[in-house]
């Protein structure tokens, strides 16, 4: 996949995803994040969750892996198959980076 001109969806905001941001940006990749609390980034444009799961072309996420988050993304992927949306809309690629506390 050529990522040039894809938008990078990062599910987590913390040191690492802004690392990934920088990298992306730098590939001419459109990088919109979503944390549970609202930062501030350059380059980055924080949205809605629903929002990032179908504007993404890729989707990284980085959250630790505990109670809270395990099974984070799939229940709203496949609902949004149940509203609908082909397989265009949904992102074509995820990345998990999920570490245990």
């Amino acid at each position: 996949m050529q990522l040039t001109g894809k938008t990078l969806g990062l599910i987590g905001f913390g040191g690492i995803a802004r690392e990934v941001a920088r990298i992306a940006r730098g590939s001419g990749m459109q990088v919109i994040a979503w944390n549970r609390t609202r930062r501030k980034a350059t380059g980055v444009e924080f949205v809605e969750y629903d929002e990032l799961l179908t504007a993404s072309d890729v989707i990284s996420m980085h959250l630790l892996l505990n109670d809270e988050t395990r099974g984070f993304v799939s229940p709203r992927l496949h609902r949004g198959h149940e509203a609908g949306r082909d397989s265009r809309q949904l992102p074509r690629a995820v990345r998990w980076s999920m570490r245990r506390r």
